[in-house]
């Protein structure tokens, strides 16, 4: 019932995994071809489905308007009003004053007046501009057009007066007259002070407004395309390198499609796209599902994986839809990376190539993109496996980097032959995802208290035998930590033959016995001769001594926060075997009764891994080699093979997928371990009396 409970969860997670990738997968109809200029046509040869416009590219329209505007010639308008109130007041204004400060006659005032309004008034017929000083109209020059009514004429700048050359002109008058000589010169003065200080207006001024309008609409009618292609016609042949030309073909055609690509097809895309994810994480399903007893998968593994590639989706839609930058930015290397910390190296790099698969949707060039986050994401995770040492993730950025510059430098030879501003800015993505592949190392921290995994880094550190509950051990108990640190040396050689996990074998078999210091005097290693702790004591009540350091070991485990994984071993390592010299004994002295084998029994469970099997074998053997008389190749090889057929008959590795050939290699390591540790030694001689003369 519970493994059945356990399947329905898996698969409801597995179906939600599967429900979130179909919803944020893009729904549009997909374009089916990936091309770049400078590069072969790799598909067979392309016509026409439809009749298309073929659109000019950005660069050439944006020229077009470009060139509008630095040809622009600007328009003017043209003022008869505003003059004509300038001219009538200015006259009056210098009657007055020739009236009251000059001695001329009436006769000749009036007439000086009247020749004064005549040059004042063709000076605005001709027009007194104020030049614009803006710089998009400096490619005009000189030429301007000038709006006289309703009518724009070309004119130049240089045919208009300015203020300066119209006071001037007026000046000019004023000298010509040799009426105003002829007078005092008081009153010559009194009529040039008066030209001076006159503020002439302009009456030709340029028309912001006009120009603004006539400019835009001349953009506007910048047309987006440069002919037709017609249905049937062919757009490109297969094999041919995309020129320009062909590229402006393949673009037209694309963003005719997917203009004209609607609503229509919906739920048959959405069909096609809910069939590809089942699929796809259908093969990861079946691998749990297979290989998940083997791996000691569960739940919490499965949901592991799943939020690792639906987080990376996440990230990656996000990207695509509300930033304009390439999803080369996203750290997709750094989910592989999290994956073989946590989980086999195997199944890692399958979830991470679905995953990859899943987004390369996204891509501009899909080939290009799982090719390139596939290979790096291998080095990557090579470069960080089965390591145990913090500063290696600098390595491995760098690694990251070099790899995603080379492969990119090569895929952008072959399209293009050079380097374009595009791909050198690629670069910089590649950079930013590869520094962010920092981040590794608090979301091992994160995943490991959420999830309760277990990394290298953690074993690393359990492995330190100052750490306080080995030192609690190596205190207490000395005989057993001695035979904790050369246990340890025996699992990890095993498991790193046999397939597993070295350094978490190795920090389990330290672990493993730290119940022992509730009670040390009850085990051999810690007694040193004498009286027995056990003598004097019924059997069954020195089985359970023996036993309880298994429920104290967990005791300890969880006063000193050992990780679940830890904990395991010191539950595991005895499985549900006997304690088998007290059962014998027992039943010796009581041949009458039956025996209640419940009172002998460790609690187990059985061990549930390939490493706990390990450290169940190696455990025993160690221990009894101790007995051996002697140390022979066939004397260990007979022990060995004794209390390792011994719990396979007893049915101790029936919870563990292990093969009879991982079985046998156990059993060689083991043998070729306990030799070396009790090899014979060379008898040294004693120097005969004469020689120490």
């Amino acid at each position: 019932m519970k493994n059945k409970n356990k399947l329905v969860v898996i698969i409801l997670l597995f179906a939600v995994s599967v429900a979130v990738s179909v919803f944020i997968f893009p729904t549009e109809e997909q374009f089916e071809y990936s091309y770049d200029k400078g590069a072969q046509w790799l598909y067979d040869d392309l016509y026409a489905p439809y009749d298309f416009a073929i659109c000019r590219s950005d660069d050439d329209i944006q020229a077009e308007k470009d060139s509008i505007v630095s040809d622009f010639i600007p328009y003017y308008s043209f003022d008869t009003l505003e003059p004509r109130k300038f001219v009538s007041t200015n006259c009056t204004l210098l009657e007055k004053t020739i009236g009251e400060k000059t001695s001329l006659e009436k006769e000749e005032a009036n007439a000086f007046a009247q020749n004064f309004k005549d040059k004042l008034s063709a000076i605005y017929e001709k027009g007194v501009i104020n030049p614009s000083d803006k710089s998009e109209y400096e490619n005009a020059g000189n030429k301007i057009r000038v709006v006289r009514g309703n009518v724009g004429e070309l004119d130049l700048i240089s045919d208009f007066y300015t203020k300066s050359s119209a006071k001037e002109e007026m000046l000019a008058v004023y000298a010509s007259d040799s009426r105003m000589y002829e007078a005092d010169s008081l009153s010559g003065f009194y009529v040039r002070d008066f030209i001076e200080k006159t503020v002439f207006v302009t009456n030709v001024a340029i028309d912001e407004e006009l120009n603004d309008k006539y400019l835009q609409s001349r953009i506007d009618a910048v047309l987006p395309m440069s002919g037709m292609v017609h249905k049937g016609e062919l757009i490109i042949s297969k094999g041919k390198v995309v020129d320009e030309h062909s590229k402006r073909l393949l673009d037209s055609y694309k963003m005719q499609f997917e203009n004209t690509s609607g609503t229509t097809s919906f739920w048959m895309a959405e069909l096609g796209v809910t069939i590809v994810f089942l699929i796809l994480f259908a093969i990861i399903l079946f691998y749990s599902l297979k290989f998940g007893r083997r791996k000691n998968w569960g739940i919490r593994e499965n949901l592991f994986v799943l939020l690792q590639m639906i987080l990376l989706s996440l990230v990656v839609f996000f990207v695509f839809k509300y930033s304009t930058v390439s999803i080369n930015i996203v750290p997709f290397v750094l989910v592989p990376l999290l994956l073989v910390t946590f989980i086999d190296f195997d199944i890692s790099f399958l979830i991470y190539f679905i995953s990859i698969f899943i987004v390369s949707f996204f891509a501009v060039n899909r080939f290009e993109f799982v090719f390139i986050q596939t290979i790096t994401g291998l080095v990557g995770m090579f470069s960080l496996r089965n390591t145990s040492k913090r500063q290696q993730i600098f390595i491995s950025m760098i690694v990251v980097f070099v790899t995603y510059s080379l492969l990119h430098t090569g895929f952008s030879l072959m399209r293009l032959g050079t380097f374009s501003e595009q791909e050198l800015e690629e670069f910089i993505y590649y950079g930013i995802s590869s520094v962010a592949l920092l981040l590794y190392l608090p979301f091992v921290f994160i995943f490991e208290k959420i999830f309760g995994f277990i990394s290298g880094f953690t074993l690393v550190e359990l492995c330190d035998t100052n750490n306080p509950a080995l030192r609690e051990l190596s205190e207490k108990a000395p005989g057993t930590f001695q035979h904790s640190v050369m246990l340890s040396n025996l699992v990890e050689s095993v498991v790193r033959e046999i397939g597993g996990k070295p350094l978490l074998a190795r920090a389990g078999a330290l672990y493993h016995d730290i119940g022992k210091t509730y009670a040390p005097e009850y085990f051999i290693e810690n007694q040193n001769g004498g009286k027995s702790a056990h003598d004097g004591l019924p059997y069954e009540e020195s089985a359970q001594k023996i036993i309880a350091h298994v429920t104290k070991g967990v005791e300890f485990a969880v006063k000193y926060k050992l990780p679940d994984q830890i904990v395991d071993f010191i539950e595991q390592h005895h499985g549900t075997s006997v304690t088998r010299y007290f059962y014998n004994s027992w039943v010796n002295a009581n041949p009458d009764k039956p025996a209640d084998i419940t009172k002998f029994q460790y609690p187990g469970p059985k061990p549930q891994s390939v490493e706990l099997i390990a450290m169940m074998m190696a455990d025993a053997i160690e221990a009894a080699s101790r007995t051996l008389k002697v140390y022979s190749h066939e004397s260990i090889s007979a022990l060995v093979n004794n209390i390792v057929d011994a719990q396979m008959k007893d049915g101790q590795y029936e919870d563990v997928d292990i093969t009879m050939k991982q079985i046998g290699k156990a059993k060689q390591i083991l043998i070729s371990k306990i030799e070396n540790i009790y090899h014979s030694r060379i008898e040294y001689p004693e120097l005969k009396s004469e020689a120490k003369q």
